[in-house]
């Protein structure tokens, strides 16, 4: 699995390199141990973290490359590690925008002292790459350094630029555009959210724990048999880092097996209307334990109803009944889970599969990592003690119906999530790569480059597109396949996805479409030849299936 990881990225690599170059016939690798392009982190065995490289800053310009696999254009926030705190960031018009450094927390009470995080905003176009530069800013102005509140932990010394504060014994509250956070001082926890300037509202983050019963079968891997409802592992008077910037805030906490971050966006970016939430899990001390985390709000859905997603198709009913066994109320969430009332919608997105229910009227609860002692006779042979350090990543969105007491079908036979919450899904699943650029002669390249001349409508995800084997010779042939897939989205809500009709030359202008079909999903049987000139028009939740020739 390691070597395809790398071999995967030395495609991109090559690939982003000729792509970038203006003389394409002439493409030349500085040497064969350092590429042009490399991706900007490094991974040395398959159950390590990826690990961010750090860019050396000076004088000249460093090229940052950010490649965007999704079909619309994407504009948010980017993080790379940097030598110097002070930096000045160029986008692709060579323009100097802001950006925002902050210090790298080794533990609550110490920081490292010679690297930093650089984040600033990105736009890449569709199905593109763009590049940045950054230099080191010889004006030492500290601007753009971030500010940080220290709780329940004595200040460091020795941290010089970055203003550091103990942090009060009030609330933390921090706000944008969309909605006021509100989180314990004494947990670091999420309790409170108002949207759209309304009042706060119950939002509670909690971790949770299960054990196994006693009798002969027992949780292992295929089974699981809790010993009764969940307890708290929380422990108050945590150590707590609030970190303040202009283009996020963010809220780190360390709790017994996990490393929980909550970032608020501050920065005119699409995720900016969700809490973004990164949890690190390291379980591997522990004995039969299963490490849950638990959303509780105040949304009153009905009958404890909520909804679940088939594969990131579509969204599938479920209800809690207690006359099941807790277990029996569980289902694979694969990206999305969200409870509902005629008010207010909440949707917790994950960018990794995990098990999740609703155990009571307003939770969303998701299992987050397992490690049991037992086999469970199921046909494994051993228990789950095989776990690593996991990477947890979600993102919590409240959404606040365009009309009140929205009247909502129930039981509701099918729902679907709005466009912010697709959007923001799709970000989730496909995020940026980050690369660093290295070339001999940056002129000799392009500031971007972009797959699509227009970006498909939101609702509109371009599944995948791939050069199909010549029948003849064993290389590439001139013939694409496309598959194309059309969002539902619920219109309940404020924001819409463009109407605006495109056709497929005008998506893939300058290239030439010849041979344009329309063919089943497995290419076998050809549907109707089509213009290129045609509407590019999907049905709404339909995959459609095409092949082309391209030149």
């Amino acid at each position: 699995m390691l070597r395809a990881l790398q071999d995967s990225v030395k495609v991109m690599e090559s690939s982003i390199n000729f792509l970038l170059a203006k003389d394409k016939n002439n493409i030349k690798e500085k040497n064969s141990n350092i590429p042009v392009v490399e991706l900007a982190e490094s991974r040395d065995n398959f159950d390590q973290i990826p690990m961010p490289k750090v860019v050396i800053l000076s004088n000249e310009p460093k090229s940052i490359v950010f490649y965007n696999s999704l079909a619309q254009e994407r504009r948010q926030v980017a993080t790379v590690f940097i030598s110097d705190p002070f930096v000045q960031v160029f986008d692709m018009n060579n323009d100097i925008i802001p950006h925002q450094v902050n210090l790298i927390w080794k533990t609550s009470r110490e920081a490292i002292s010679n690297k930093y995080e650089l984040s600033f905003v990105v736009i890449t176009p569709p199905l593109g790459v763009s590049r940045y530069q950054i230099k080191r800013d010889t004006s030492d102005t500290t601007n753009s350094l971030s500010t940080t509140d220290l709780y329940h932990v004595t200040l460091p010394d020795g941290i010089k630029h970055f203003k550091l504060n103990r942090g009060p014994d009030t609330e933390i509250k921090i706000k944008n555009s969309y909605f006021e956070a509100v989180f314990d001082s004494d947990t670091g926890m999420l309790i409170d959210i108002g949207i759209d300037g309304g009042e706060l509202k119950k939002a509670n983050i909690r971790f949770m724990k299960y054990g196994t019963v006693a009798s002969k079968d027992r949780s292992g891997a295929y089974l699981f048999l809790p010993d009764g409802q969940a307890t708290s592992i929380l422990e108050k008077n945590q150590p707590i880092v609030v970190i303040k910037g202009k283009l996020y805030s963010e809220v780190i906490t360390r709790i017994s097996h996990v490393i929980h971050r909550v970032r608020v966006y501050h920065a005119d970016v699409a995720e900016a209307a969700s809490l973004d939430i990164k949890n690190v899990l390291d379980i591997r001390d522990t004995s039969n334990f299963e490490l849950v985390m638990r959303v509780e709000t105040g949304v009153k859905n009905i009958d404890k109803e909520f909804f679940t997603d088939l594969n990131a198709f579509q969204m599938q009913r479920r209800k809690s009944l207690k006359k099941l066994p807790l277990q029996a109320n569980f289902y694979p969430v694969p990206a999305q889970i969200f409870v509902q009332d005629s008010h207010t919608r909440v949707s917790l997105q994950t960018q990794q599969t995990n098990g999740a229910a609703s155990l009571e009227q307003g939770y969303l609860e998701v299992v987050l990592d397992r490690r049991l002692n037992q086999d469970d006779n199921r046909g494994l042979g051993q228990g789950v003690l095989d776990n690593k350090i996991t990477p947890s990543n979600f993102r919590l969105l409240f959404e606040n119906f365009a009309e009140k007491n929205t009247k909502l079908n129930h039981p509701a036979p099918i729902a679907y999530p709005s466009a912010t919450s697709h959007i923001l899904s799709q970000q989730l699943q496909h995020p940026m790569l980050t690369f660093l650029f290295t070339p001999n002669d940056p002129s000799s390249y392009h500031s971007h480059f972009a797959g699509l001349k227009q970006s498909l409508p939101c609702d509109l995800h371009l599944v995948n597109m791939k050069m199909l084997q010549n029948n003849i010779k064993q290389e590439a042939s001139n013939t694409a396949a496309l598959f194309l897939h059309r969002l539902g989205y619920d219109c309940r809500f404020k924001q819409k996805c463009s109407d605006k009709k495109i056709t497929f030359e005008e998506a893939f202008d300058p290239l030439t479409i010849h041979d344009l079909k329309s063919t089943s999903l497995s290419l076998n049987t050809e549907k109707e030849k089509m213009k290129p000139s045609s509407r590019v028009h999907v049905p709404p939740m339909e995959i459609n299936a095409y092949t082309m020739s391209l030149s």
